[in-house]
């Protein structure tokens, strides 16, 4: 109740009850989030079916200073289209056909659809339960409210990338794995039972959109409550299935012993129900079975969920997460980094993660390597620049932290490695976006010495120049008061004015006018 007020604008948030915390997430979505059983967030907007949150909102904010922290990203791999069962409402039809004339009139390029495309995208779920076939596991459901339908993707993930891809199911190419001829069919949400069946939460109105969205004169035949006494719950269920298959576990009235079993189950409904349970109970008595069983189960997903007990219990220690750091399950290394950054002794093995095959691994290795104090810190930032150039999440990660937005970096690789030998656009816009955190930022003498290294070592291709003078001068626009003035900056703009091509004139004008204003 005396806690300070927290902004969540531009962010999804979350309750951790276990901590007596609330915090913000990256985001937002609009309706609809959820996680895979390894933490990987993904969320549902409504022209936008199906985002994945890449970077965590408590790296992308370390430092005030990000040129974005913007870390989510569309994975679907098809257009936005759907199939649907039903025509669109007149009112839709007609306020589509009056909104797109305007973006003519305007000469924009925006078009929107009254049908056949996401609009109302709403409740996307991962699919983790254990009574579907085999192929449907971890396929997320995403339901159209104006739609009518259910669509499913399938998410597959490469070594070498950090982001899924969502695809079509292959069954799907030219239809939705549920679509009804009843307009009044809402999937506006879903989960996995107990039972290991998905069940569609169905709003079941008449007209599904706010009413400030429609104009008036469309409004006078809708009833926009019409429906609110109705609403439905459907449970699929496999159609070659003998029976359906009831259950009777009542995770509630379970020992807590019986609850570490549940950890195991194959249906993740169970075995995160009984992990939240543990937590709550707070049952310090059955640490040695959790532990006995992160040891000893040869169900990654068994360990992971051990691990987070032990952790939600306080009762992790050095020696488990080093054993985590080191599981031949990439998943588990990838959670056992985020648990590592309460333990510097474990340094060594972080900076052994950001060379690790599996890419998201490497990534998250570097994220929680900016969390660390210490002087190996750089360096190995420095590494993962000269490797993941790249990749854009990986040049975000190194720039989330003090360390690996330093001029100390910069240096380091201007003068050991071979990130300048050869001019890329990715290189030159990781180049832009230090150079504007370095002038954001604006500690004393930090700005002169980035000038000085972009006049001595970025020679003689000037685009190199270039794009640090131009990270420098959107970062000096966006300072209150400008840098103390110093005489060595004038003198070294003027010499690199002297000796470089009419093609940065206008930016070292630029950044010489913000120096004097």
């Amino acid at each position: 109740a005396n806690a300070p007020p927290l902004s969540v604008r531009g962010a999804d948030f979350r309750f951790r009850l276990d901590r007596n915390k609330f915090e913000p997430e990256t985001g937002p979505g609009q309706f609809g989030q959820t996680i895979n059983e390894w933490g990987h967030r993904f969320f549902t907007e409504n022209t936008i079916h199906l985002q994945q949150a890449i970077i965590p909102w408590r790296y992308l904010h370390r430092h005030p200073y990000l040129p974005s922290t913007t870390a989510v990203v569309n994975i679907s791999d098809h257009d936005p289209i759907m199939y649907q069962e039903t025509p669109p409402p007149y009112w839709r039809a007609e306020r589509t056909s009056r909104r797109n004339k305007q973006y003519q009139e305007h000469k924009l390029t925006r078009v929107e659809y009254a049908e056949d495309h996401f609009t109302g995208a709403s409740g996307g779920t991962i699919y983790m339960g254990d009574a579907f076939p085999k192929e449907y596991y971890g396929n997320v459901f995403t339901g159209d409210v104006a739609g009518n339908l259910v669509h499913r993707d399938v998410l597959t993930l490469m070594p070498d990338s950090t982001t899924f891809v969502a695809k079509r199911g292959g069954t799907e190419k030219d239809r939705e794995f549920l679509s009804s001829t009843d307009p009044w069919f809402r999937p506006a949400n879903f989960t996995v039972g107990p039972d290991g069946y998905l069940y569609v939460i169905d709003m079941y109105r008449q007209h599904i959109e706010t009413p400030v969205s429609i104009p008036e004169d469309l409004q006078s035949d809708m009833d926009f409550l019409r429906g609110s006494d109705k609403g439905r719950i459907y449970r699929i269920v496999p159609k070659k299935r003998n029976s359906v298959k009831s259950i009777s576990v009542n995770l509630k009235n379970m020992q807590s012993a019986q609850l570490v079993e549940q950890l195991a189950s194959a249906n993740q409904c169970l075995a995160t129900q009984a992990q939240k349970l543990l937590l709550e109970r707070q049952d310090a008595s059955v640490v040695p079975l959790v532990k006995s069983m992160f040891t000893n189960h040869q169900k990654p997903i068994a360990r992971v969920h051990a691990l987070f007990v032990l952790e939600g219990l306080n009762a992790l220690d050095a020696l488990l997460v080093k054993q985590a750091l080191k599981d031949i399950n990439p998943n588990i290394r990838e959670n056992a980094l985020i648990l590592s950054e309460r333990y510097p002794e474990h340094l060594p093995l972080l900076i052994e993660g950001t060379n690790d095959s599996i890419a998201r691994v490497a990534k998250q290795a570097t994220l929680s390597l900016g969390e660390f104090k210490s002087p190996k810190v750089i360096p190995a930032l420095a590494a993962v620049v000269e490797k993941q150039w790249r990749d854009r999440w990986f040049r975000m990660a190194v720039l989330s932290c003090d360390a690996g937005s330093s001029v100390e970096l910069l240096v380091l690789i201007a003068n050991e490695g071979e990130f300048f030998k050869e001019y890329q656009l990715e290189k030159a816009s990781f180049l832009e976006d230090l150079s504007y955190i370095i002038s954001f930022r604006n500690r004393p003498g930090e700005i002169l010495r980035l000038m000085k290294l972009i006049s001595v070592s970025f020679k003689p291709d000037n685009r190199w120049q270039l794009a640090a003078l131009t990270g420098i001068s959107k970062g000096l626009k966006k300072l209150d008061t400008k840098p103390l003035s110093d005489p060595q900056l004038n003198e070294v703009l003027q010499n690199l004015q002297n000796s470089t091509g009419k093609e940065i004139q206008d930016t070292i004008n630029a950044v010489r006018k913000l120096l004097q204003e």
